[in-house]
């Protein structure tokens, strides 16, 4: 049996491979994804992207034809690329934002001035995560500069507009204070709520802090 050490966010993770198939367990936060590809031993011990199957696959975050510029209640989950506790730590069941942390607090705080169609509700910074929900109060046409005719381009409509910009300036900041490693995910996962759902997703945002587990 062949057995190598690859490393996950700087802790090394076992591999072990069996005749024909290689089965691995990551654990990645919280969450544990069965691995199973063939052919890796080809490569002389080399994963390569092409050889990895995960489950489940991943889906397309959006609703298709849906317009992110409607009137409603939005619940938003922003993760990190890389599995670190940057924004500060969890003390008695609270969130200590450290430096970093007190910047994504900050630039969510003001997103308000600068999308006036929006407002904040609750909302959380975790240590690696963000959970947030946004009520949008009134429509916004998604391309209006483009003229009177409505642009279905979901880069143009106002919800991936607000978290476009978030992400934007909360890395340009923290980049500013020398932490250049610093990325958001590439995407975000959001839920357009219904008026039964918003007070369950307002304490699941509020006990984040009490069920937070890290897994080491």
């Amino acid at each position: 049996m062949r057995v190598l050490f690859l490393y996950r966010a700087g802790m090394p993770v076992l591999y072990c491979d069996a005749n024909h198939g290689i089965i691995f367990i990551i654990y990645f936060r919280v969450r544990i994804f069965y691995i199973s590809f063939k052919n890796m031993i080809k490569c002389g011990g080399e994963m390569k992207q092409n050889d990895i199957n995960i489950y489940p696959v991943r889906k397309a975050q959006r609703l298709k034809n849906y317009n992110y510029s409607r009137q409603g209640y939005y619940y938003i989950t922003i993760t990190l690329a890389n599995d670190i506790l940057l924004f500060g730590n969890i003390i008695n069941g609270r969130i200590n934002l450290n430096e970093i942390g007190k910047i994504v607090d900050k630039c969510w705080k003001i997103v308000p001035d600068h999308f006036s169609e929006c407002m904040l509700d609750k909302y959380v910074i975790m240590p690696d995560h963000f959970h947030g929900i946004i009520r949008i109060v009134r429509n916004r046409h998604a391309c209006s500069v483009h003229g009177h005719t409505y642009s279905v381009r979901r880069q143009d409509q106002l919800l991936p507009l607000i978290i476009g910009g978030f992400k934007s300036a909360t890395s340009k900041l923290i980049h500013q204070l020398g932490f250049y490693e610093f990325k958001w995910h590439k995407s975000y996962y959001d839920r357009i709520l219904r008026k039964d759902e918003l007070n369950c997703k307002r304490k699941y945002i509020s006990d984040n802090p009490l069920n937070f587990k890290k897994l080491l």
